[in-house]
């Protein structure tokens, strides 16, 4: 895992330190390692707990009897809970682990991080068009980019037999 942090790296910091901040947003991708993948999970403001829907992101899965109600008023009996660490990318490229508190295992919907979640963890979520990030309270600060209208925050994880290397991930505007 170490490993993974020091070989995750993106453009943009790199031009950054050198003082080279308007370069065009094909420089500004992560490396990824042959053996992982890059993932996003959707930053989501009406969310009131995260929830993942992989269960090899969980730390430890508990037996859980929540029933969860979502945007499109269906209800879900969720099984499951437990916590997840993500290795997310910093905004310096250095990739991180996050430690994120209970968590529901939701398979088949989407990865949600709450921001509710994370504030009440001490940290901070800035959602701005062309300045989005998460700050956690040890004051690290990982970018979240816009898609559409939502706001996504990647991840690294190992690349699963079902699944292909990220080598070239989207271009974030």
């Amino acid at each position: 895992s170490s490993d993974i942090e020091h070989q995750a790296f993106s453009g943009k910091a790199l031009f950054r330190s050198i003082g080279l901040h308007n370069q065009q947003s094909h420089f500004f991708r992560p490396r990824i390692p042959d053996n992982m993948q890059l993932k996003s999970c959707i930053v989501d403001s009406g969310c009131s707990i995260h929830m993942f829907s992989d269960s090899s992101q969980f730390q430890n899965l508990i037996p859980s009897h929540v029933t969860l109600q979502t945007a499109d008023k269906k209800t879900h009996s969720i099984s499951s809970e437990g916590a997840v660490t993500l290795q997310a990318v910093q905004r310096n490229g250095i990739g991180k682990r996050i430690h994120i508190g209970r968590t529901l295992h939701t398979p088949g919907m989407h990865n949600l991080l709450s921001c509710c979640g994370v504030l009440d963890s001490g940290g901070v979520v800035h959602l701005e068009s062309g300045n989005s990030y998460i700050k956690l309270r040890d004051d690290t600060v990982f970018p979240v980019h816009k898609r559409g209208k939502l706001f996504y925050l990647d991840y690294i994880t190992p690349a699963t037999k079902h699944s292909v290397p990220a080598r070239h991930p989207p271009t974030h505007a």
